[in-house]
C-alpha cells in the first residue's frame, strides 16, 4: 500500500468512526475542494457538509469499491450508507435507508490532503428519500445511460 492510499484509508475509517476532529488533521492548511452541488471552497466548507451528512444520517458509512492512485493523486470510488434520522438538504427526518455513489479524486502530498473532488449522485440521494420521485422505467429509459 502506498502512503498516499494509507492516508485516503485512514480518513475514511475515521470518517466511519465519525471523528471529524481527527480527519482534519489530515487536511493541508490551504485544502481546496470541489463539489458540483457546491462548487469550489475551503476546508472549513468539507468540514461543514460532512457534518451535515452526520447529522442527517448518524449511521453513515464509506464502503470502498475501489482505490486507484497514481502519484499524489488517489481515486477512490464508494458507497455511503445510512439512515435518515436527521434533516439533511431541507428534507425532514424518514428514517429510509441510503446507498449511495460517490466518488472522490484527490490530492494528498506530504501526508496531508492538498485537493479533494467529490461527485455524489443526488439524484438518486432525493428518490431514495422520497423528496422526488423516481423515474418510471419508460422515463429512465430516456433520462438514464443503460
Amino acid at each position: 500500500m502506498s502512503d498516499n492510499e494509507g492516508v485516503v484509508r485512514a480518513m475514511l475509517e475515521l470518517a466511519n468512526r465519525h471523528d471529524g476532529a481527527a480527519i482534519h488533521a489530515y487536511l493541508a492548511e490551504a485544502m481546496h475542494t470541489v463539489n458540483p452541488a457546491m462548487g469550489a471552497s475551503a476546508a472549513s466548507r468539507m468540514h461543514a457538509v460532512q457534518s451535515a451528512l452526520m447529522s442527517g444520517f448518524p449511521d453513515l458509512q464509506y464502503r470502498i469499491d475501489r482505490l486507484t492512485f497514481s502519484g499524489d493523486t488517489v481515486v477512490v470510488e464508494c458507497t455511503l450508507s445510512g439512515t435518515h434520522k436527521g434533516a439533511f438538504a431541507g428534507v425532514a427526518p424518514t428514517s429510509k435507508r441510503i446507498e449511495l455513489p460517490a466518488a472522490f479524486a484527490l490530492e494528498i502530498s506530504g501526508g496531508k490532503l492538498k485537493d479533494c473532488r467529490s461527485y455524489f449522485d443526488t439524484l438518486t440521494l432525493m428518490e431514495q428519500l422520497g423528496a422526488i420521485r423516481a423515474p418510471t422505467a419508460a422515463e429512465a429509459a430516456f433520462t438514464r445511460p443503460v
